[in-house]
């Protein structure tokens, strides 16, 4: 009886150094690490972030060469990409836009981006081409419907705000911070988030 309790107990004592070891090996490898959990205000990135191409805040750049990397970055293939000077952008849209998108009768959809640096620093190039690219996926989802309709258009914003902020690049959502400073939520909530992945399945 003595000599089978001394086994066990060995074992018991083997069983012990084996987990012991084995903890610590996990926790070495960063596999125990205790990680925070993100604020729906700044999601994780679902995208490897790029870097501006001077590698600084982006006084100059190219902003064509920029916008095609950032949209083969978002896995798109076909929309239109036009780089214009600001005079052109503002006669589509409302003075001092940095940017616009639109849908287009082959379905594809087109951005178009001022080629203004002052009024599209290059730091927010890829964060401009997301949130108007997000526009063009809610295009291609509504059959090129009039997004700003029925007073849809404060929503339809956001939802662009919020696709730009999963590729975690420079941060610049407008429309987000104006709904903040307007004493509205801070960042994007769950559904949010969701509808902005949502639309990604119609990315070509």
């Amino acid at each position: 009886m003595k000599r089978a309790a001394a086994v066990l107990a060995a074992l018991l004592g083997l069983a012990a150094v084996i987990v012991v070891v084995a903890l610590l090996s996990l926790w070495a490898s960063g596999a125990l690490t205790v990680r925070a959990t993100p604020a729906l205000s700044r999601p994780v990135a679902e995208w490897t972030p790029v870097r501006d191409l001077d590698g600084a805040t982006g006084a100059q750049c190219d902003t064509t060469i920029a916008a095609d990397s950032a949209l083969a970055q978002l896995g798109e293939h076909h929309v239109g990409l036009f780089v214009r000077p600001q005079s052109a952008v503002d006669a589509a849209v409302p003075a001092g836009s940095a940017a616009y998108a639109e849908p287009t009768p082959d379905g594809f959809g087109r951005i178009v981006l001022s080629n203004d640096h002052t009024v599209l620093p290059c730091r927010y190039v890829w964060s401009t081409v997301a949130h108007e690219w997000t526009h063009v996926l809610q295009y291609r989802a509504c059959g090129s419907c009039d997004l700003y309709a029925d007073g849809r258009g404060p929503a339809a914003e956001i939802v662009a705000d919020c696709g730009s902020a999963l590729t975690g690049w420079p941060d610049y959502y407008p429309y987000l911070n104006e709904r903040q400073a307007a004493g509205g939520r801070d960042g994007c909530s769950r559904s949010e988030l969701d509808r902005a992945r949502e639309l990604r399945r119609w990315a070509r």
